[in-house]
C-alpha cells in the first residue's frame, strides 16, 4: 500500500473531525425550507425538480401538493423560470434566505447578491 492512500483518507477525514469539534450541536436533517421551494418549483414545471430516479416521491408529492399547481407561489416561480431563467443553483438560493415555514420573511436581502433579476421597473 502506498503512502497516497492514508494521506489522502487523512485529509478528507480531519476537516470533519474538525468541524464536529468545533460545534456543539451537528444538526443532520431535511430543510423545510429548501423542501419548500424544490416542491413549489416542481409544481411550476422545472425538470430539475422533477426526479425520475424517484418516482414514487415525485408521485406522492403531485398527489399531495397537485392540487396547488396554480397557487401564488408556483405562479411566481413560473414566471422567475419563464421570464429570468432560474433554475438549478439560483433555485436552492432562495430558501437560504427564508426564515423557517411557515413564516417564510426575507432573513437575507435577495439584492444582498448579484444574480438575481432586477424588479420590472414601476412607471
Amino acid at each position: 500500500m502506498s503512502f497516497r492512500a492514508p494521506a489522502f483518507t487523512l485529509l478528507l477525514v480531519l476537516p470533519v473531525a474538525q468541524v464536529a469539534a468545533q460545534s456543539k450541536e451537528l444538526r443532520i436533517g431535511v430543510d423545510r425550507r429548501v423542501e419548500l421551494v424544490a416542491i413549489i418549483f416542481k409544481l411550476a414545471g422545472s425538470e430539475e425538480f422533477s426526479p425520475t430516479h424517484l418516482p414514487q416521491y415525485s408521485a406522492d408529492i403531485d398527489q399531495f401538493f397537485g392540487a396547488q399547481r396554480n397557487h401564488q407561489a408556483v405562479t411566481l416561480a413560473r414566471g422567475l423560470r419563464e421570464r429570468y431563467g432560474v433554475g438549478q443553483a439560483r433555485v436552492m438560493a432562495i430558501p437560504i434566505r427564508l426564515t423557517d415555514p411557515p413564516e417564510l420573511k426575507e432573513r437575507v436581502p435577495f439584492d444582498s447578491s448579484g444574480g438575481w433579476p432586477a424588479p420590472p421597473a414601476e412607471t
